[in-house]
């Protein structure tokens, strides 16, 4: 009798017990109440707790640039063509205007 491959089913449960439904090592995303209990056990043990960021995150100073933007045109003629291509098939991605985004809406 030949061994074949197969596929097991991993239970919810026991999903939390291997990190994740595909046994990998990501951890399960927390909410605030479950992180703040286990940032202060931590420090109970007498760990040393870095927040993964900042707790408050300093204001960017706005660049004053009112100045024209550039054309869209010359704006999409930046991006390589395997890129566009690959954005056009993936995603069926239309560029149809310019925008100036303000610095807070960017990541640091």
């Amino acid at each position: 009798m030949s061994e074949g491959v197969g596929v097991v089913p991993v239970a919810a449960s026991d999903a939390a017990s291997t990190g994740g439904l595909f046994g990998d090592d990501v951890p399960w995303p927390t909410d605030d109440a479950t992180e703040n209990s286990f940032l202060a056990d931590a420090r109970e043990r007498g760990e040393t707790v870095v927040p993964v960021l900042p707790a408050a995150v300093t204001e960017r100073e706005e660049p004053e640039d009112t100045g024209p933007l550039p054309a869209l045109d010359d704006l999409v003629q930046r991006i390589p063509t395997e890129v566009r291509e690959l954005l056009e098939e993936l995603y069926r991605v239309k560029f149809t205007t310019v925008r100036r985004v303000p610095a807070r809406n960017l990541k640091p």
